[in-house]
């Protein structure tokens, strides 16, 4: 009868750390996911705002299959994007960019081989250089994959 007291208190203890622990990673998630950053303006020299975005896929979200074309917002012409894939550590990827008028882009392939737990915690982050330097970056958290 003690320890199904004391086992009881403990499933308690770690039912609202559980809790707890998932409410700070969701608003951090939500924080992150947003990023943004300045860069100056070619003509005047004067900060200007890089809304820089991936929009596929999107957080949580599920993809079909593994090797796919991420999509986002924000770029410009003359502008480079590297993407990177997180399951057990960042993985670089080898895919090529395309950067259309309205800024908005393309790169592709990018590679979503996790195994096992890791094929549902995808993570990309596509970072926006301007002459080798990076000026923003869009992270994505939580894509499952199909199992390689």
């Amino acid at each position: 009868m003690y320890f199904s007291k004391i086992f009881s208190i403990i499933l308690m203890i770690l039912f609202i750390c559980f809790l707890i622990g998932c409410k700070s990673t969701e608003q951090d998630q939500k924080k992150t996911t947003e990023e943004s950053s300045t860069s100056e303006s070619e003509t005047t020299g004067e900060p200007v705002s890089v809304n820089f975005a991936i929009n596929y896929p999107e957080n949580n979200g599920r993809v079909d299959r593994n090797i796919i074309t991420i999509r986002g917002v924000g770029a410009q012409g003359g502008n480079e994007i590297k993407v990177e894939v997180f399951t057990d550590t960042w993985y670089s990827q080898t895919g090529d960019f395309e950067i259309n008028n309205d800024g908005s882009w393309t790169y592709s392939p990018c590679y979503l081989m996790g195994r096992g737990s890791y094929r549902l915690h995808h993570n990309i982050r596509a970072k926006l250089l301007k002459i080798g330097e990076v000026i923003a970056q869009h992270t994505i958290y939580e894509v499952e994959a199909p199992e390689p």
